[in-house]
């Protein structure tokens, strides 16, 4: 089944882009929304997203600690967070995949 591909955007055709369900680039898009969307930002999901979207003193816990809460279906395989550059801001490189029963609380 295809969903809207997140950030929602028109594809080449002008059509809604879209991505197959439980593919890896689903989660990637999935882990991208929990670390760039502040916690209290969603009215009706106040615990979705993470204490620091910014990305000013993050770190690898903080990281699984989100996506384990807003996304328990996540699995996620590897955080890399540079150091904070001239403007205060880190970067943060996900690897992640879909959690199947076999994973069940190895984060």
């Amino acid at each position: 089944m295809r969903v809207f591909a997140h950030p929602l955007r028109l594809d080449s055709e002008g059509a809604i882009a879209t991505v197959e369900q439980w593919s890896p680039m689903q989660a990637a898009q999935v882990a991208v929304g929990i670390v760039s969307t502040f916690a209290g930002e969603r009215e009706l999901a106040p615990q979705f997203g993470i204490a620091d979207p910014v990305g000013v003193g993050l770190d690898a816990d903080t990281v699984a600690a989100a996506i384990g809460l807003c996304e328990p279906d996540l699995l996620l395989v590897d955080v890399a967070i540079d150091a904070a550059n001239a403007d205060g801001r880190q970067a943060v490189a996900l690897t992640v995949a879909w959690r199947d029963d076999d994973d069940e609380g190895q984060i």
